[in-house]
């Protein structure tokens, strides 16, 4: 590429140096060897360990589509800059939310964007109703609520949270489960047709009806947003991209400083549908990251307080609220990065 070089290195046995040594050896005898050319690289570099059966095919399809993702990011450069100053004042205060006409077809928009706390058939179905804390916590805080600062790593279309309407995405396990396969070496993984869509396995009607409401809603203008952890949120994550609606899925680790986004995703943060968040104190790593339930409950609380009007009832099980308002303190907390 113009301004960077891409190897696939294939270890077949143990390294006798760091591989950044061996990377640093490269570099120091290519520069001597480009005589008259000093500056020739720029210090450090990136790299990603492909782990999982179907990566080396994939990293391939990456390099081959570079030249095209290129000439897209130099046309819109803000789209694809990493981001580690982005400060957001938490709950979101303002409650307007956009007024449609009063259609049969607009109905599902305008439900959606009232709390959910009566709707929500998965704790209406529960054997015990929420506590007066889990009511509290699940409920978006009020206009007379203290706010704080909250900071996040960024990259994608930042106008994504100007939106008057931000709908959260939240969806029990229990609506939907992707078919699972064994994979080489153990382990389970998610099962995948012919084109590299997950198989569903199970979808109740639960889901169907939420699924519906959610991408009529953002038809209409809304954006989805939702740390996308189980299979029914990555589904409709899924289905909202494929539809070119806008998203903001936040995840549990930061960015490199060379990151961008891969294959589809590449696609919807091009054309501004796209929004990633990480928060601060979670900082980018070359190893794999499991999302732990402390995580999960982080993220999807800030995924309510950033929805506001259209934050999603969430009952978290035990937790107490001010357990859960630590964890999104600590993780949002400014020098994380």
């Amino acid at each position: 590429m113009p301004d960077h070089i891409h190897f696939i290195i294939h270890v077949t046995k143990p390294m006798a140096r760091p591989l950044g040594q061996a990377i640093a050896g490269f570099k120091a005898g290519s520069s001597k060897a480009a005589i008259g050319k000093g500056g020739l690289w720029a210090e450090g570099f990136q790299d990603t360990i492909l782990f999982h059966e179907g990566q080396l095919d994939s990293m391939f399809t990456y390099l081959r589509d570079n030249p095209r993702r290129l000439a897209i990011k130099q046309l819109f450069p803000e789209l694809f800059r990493v981001r580690n100053d982005l400060c957001l004042k938490l709950p979101r205060q303002d409650s307007g939310n956009r007024e449609l006409p009063l259609s049969a077809h607009d109905r599902p928009f305008r439900e959606q964007n009232r709390p959910l706390l009566a709707r929500d058939r998965s704790l209406q179905a529960q054997d015990s109703p929420l506590s007066a804390e889990d009511r509290a916590l699940c409920s978006v805080l009020g206009a007379g609520a203290p706010s704080f600062k909250a900071h996040f790593s960024a990259i994608g279309n930042l106008f994504l949270l100007d939106s008057p309407n931000i709908i959260q995405v939240q969806c029990s396990r229990a609506y939907l489960a992707y078919k699972r396969v064994p994979k080489p070496g153990g382990g389970r993984k998610i099962a995948r047709d012919a084109a590299g869509v997950p198989v569903v396995e199970k979808a109740t009607p639960e889901f169907e009806e939420k699924r519906d409401e959610l991408l009529a809603a953002a038809k209409h203008g809304a954006v989805l947003i939702s740390p996308c952890i189980s299979d029914g949120e990555r589904e409709i994550a899924r289905l909202a991209f494929a539809a070119s609606l806008p998203v903001i899925a936040l995840r549990n680790m930061g960015f490199s400083p060379l990151y961008k986004p891969s294959g589809k995703l590449f696609d919807k943060a091009a054309n501004g549908k796209l929004l990633l968040l990480a928060p601060a104190a979670w900082p980018y790593s070359t190893s794999e990251k499991p999302m732990t339930r402390f995580d999960a409950c982080a993220l999807n609380r800030i995924a309510q307080l950033i929805a506001g009007d259209g934050a999603a009832v969430i009952n978290y099980k035990g937790m107490q609220p001010k357990d859960i308002d630590r964890l999104v303190r600590e993780a949002v907390a400014k020098g994380g990065v």
